[in-house]
């Protein structure tokens, strides 16, 4: 992929993605001159370099179950080996995700700002690269990499209700038409608290965690949050049938984590063609029954108040 890159013409073009990322390099190049040549001259010298991160990264799945754990493989790896002078290619800094997750991660391994390159979504040519496929279904490393997180952020000083309804309201695609309409009977029928993820950073996010005994949210990203319970928990999923099943897989590796999934109805069809072209869970948007909710959670055991 690099020597199509740095051959590139517009004669071989592939994807209109590739073009775009060809752009989006020669722009920040083009505007950003000084140290854009800093950067190349140590991406392309022969000093170690961990690749950390690809564009998919915006996420708790993506960055707690993939790109952290392939950081840390790699770090352990380098030690093994006696490689102790190294980079590390970051996500664009000064980003929310940035501040909210990798800052702490990178201080947690003590990545300090020197060993840090810090590149925006586009295509690099580089030398010496350090890559690594993801553990995310490996329940050994997934849980040692849970426990070191929670172990590393916990503060007892955070007292957070057991029932939590994660709203995804604040994020960008896959709503619940009917939110106002559940969240009122979640809150007032069986004792919920509602939260949004987006206003935490990462040691907040687990710290909320920890006691959580029921977590409802729409099946994603947002429940992954769920993983950091320290107790039996109920994982309860708001998911089309069409989902993916990475929910299942994920929480099997863990023996106090419960994950119950609800079917519910699509109510807007959006098909993302930026992620499959036919694919219809990724952005739309569901519906579910608000009789069929309590029926439901009668059957999971969640008592009202």
């Amino acid at each position: 992929m690099f020597d199509y890159y740095k051959h590139f013409n517009l004669f071989k073009i592939r994807k209109l993605g590739h073009l775009k990322g060809f752009v989006k390099k020669w722009i920040y190049i083009l505007t950003n001159p000084k140290e854009s040549l800093q950067k190349r001259r140590i991406l392309n010298s022969n000093k170690a370099k961990i690749m950390w991160f690809e564009s998919a990264y915006k996420n708790m799945y993506h960055s707690l179950f993939q790109y952290y754990p392939s950081l840390v493989m790699i770090i352990n790896h380098m030690k093994k080996i006696g490689i102790n002078d190294y980079f590390v290619i970051c996500p664009k800094k000064d980003s929310y995700w940035y501040d909210a997750v990798f800052e702490e991660l990178l201080t947690l391994q003590g990545i300090d700002e020197n060993k840090r390159i810090y590149i925006d979504d586009c295509n690099i040519s580089a030398k010496n690269i350090y890559y690594s496929s993801f553990p995310n279904e490996i329940p050994s490393i997934i849980n040692q990499i849970i426990k070191q997180l929670q172990d590393s952020f916990n503060d007892d000083k955070f007292n957070f209700t057991n029932r939590l309804y994660i709203s995804r309201k604040k994020s960008q695609v896959r709503f619940l038409s009917n939110e106002d309409e559940i969240r009122n009977i979640l809150e007032k029928e069986y004792g919920f608290k509602t939260i949004y993820m987006e206003d935490y950073n990462l040691k907040e996010k687990i710290n909320i965690m920890k006691n959580a005994e029921i977590v409802i949210s729409i099946d994603g990203t947002s429940l992954v949050n769920a993983l950091f319970s320290k107790k039996q928990c109920k994982m309860i999923g708001l998911r089309l049938h069409s989902l993916t099943e990475h929910m299942f897989v994920m929480s099997a590796m863990f023996d106090n984590i419960s994950y119950l999934p609800i079917v519910c109805d699509l109510d807007e069809e959006i098909l993302d063609k930026g992620y499959n072209n036919d694919c219809q869970w990724h952005s739309s948007n569901i519906y579910i029954d608000p009789i069929y909710l309590r029926e439901k959670l009668e059957v999971y055991e969640v008592s009202k108040i």
